[in-house]
């Protein structure tokens, strides 16, 4: 007899947010329901192939998180919870984008953004950056091989809300995020560290780890006023701009 094709079962399990206020859900009309983790949430309660099953949701993010700081708080929090749960399925995580939002209460960075006073300080900000999130990715990824060795980790790059706007942040925003190249990629040893910007950073530490990189940066692009609160002077995401995330989570989740 012929054996029937073999099909993988679905990984099922409690669903792991973790980040600043993205995560939370600021700038939704409603927090609990239109934040892109409860949106994500309620796709992968009945997901298509490839992606993980949720079955229930436990969201530690906290608004106004850096990296620095979630490694004294949110990060033992979230190790304890995925040894507590007993199965896990995904962790999603976005983490940074207050650590370059700060440099915008800076003098350089407030009457030159694009200036070279503000690139040696976005430099440096990126570099205790990536210790920071090496370190956040690390632990994150031992906890889950410890105990849910099947579930998924995704991280997520940061869009840029200024895109579309010409107002002067938008380029230095763009420098900031994707570096000097203008590229999302891990770049060559050796060559110019300006070449690389945050999400250079986060998909490249997510490579290393086996995670999965959600690039939401593309879909922003030249719609920030479209998709965020950037027109009231909020870098938040609107209803659309989180469905929009939403759904990059469960496309990258999916292949």
């Amino acid at each position: 007899p012929t054996p029937s094709p073999s099909t993988s079962p679905t990984l099922s399990g409690a669903y792991v947010a973790l980040g600043d206020s993205l995560a939370v859900g600021v700038g939704a009309s409603r927090q609990d329901a239109l934040g892109y983790v409860p949106q994500l949430r309620a796709t992968l309660t009945t997901p298509s192939a490839g992606q993980p099953q949720v079955t229930s949701l436990v969201n530690l993010a906290v608004s106004g998180e850096t990296s620095g700081s979630m490694i004294g708080g949110q990060l033992p929090q979230a190790i304890a919870t995925i040894g507590d749960v007993a199965d896990v399925a995904l962790v999603t995580l976005d983490i940074g984008g207050n650590d370059l939002l700060r440099l915008l209460r800076t003098e350089q960075c407030i009457t030159a953004p694009a200036g070279t006073a503000c690139s040696v300080l976005v430099a440096e900000t990126l570099a205790e950056f990536e210790a920071n999130y090496r370190l956040i990715v690390s632990q994150l990824d031992g906890a889950l091989a410890a105990t849910s060795p099947d579930a998924r980790l995704a991280v997520m790059t940061y869009f840029n809300p200024f895109s579309g706007t010409d107002a002067p942040y938008e380029a230095a925003g763009e420098l900031a995020l994707l570096g000097t190249d203008r590229r999302l990629d891990c770049g060559v040893a050796g060559t110019d560290a300006t070449a690389r910007g945050m999400n250079d950073v986060i998909a490249c530490v997510a490579e290393e780890h086996g995670a999965v990189a959600v690039d939401v940066h593309p879909a922003f692009a030249g719609l920030g006023l479209e998709l965020t609160h950037i027109g009231s002077e909020d870098i938040h995401a609107n209803d659309v701009g989180y469905r929009v995330i939403a759904e990059a989570f469960a496309d990258a989740l999916a292949q």
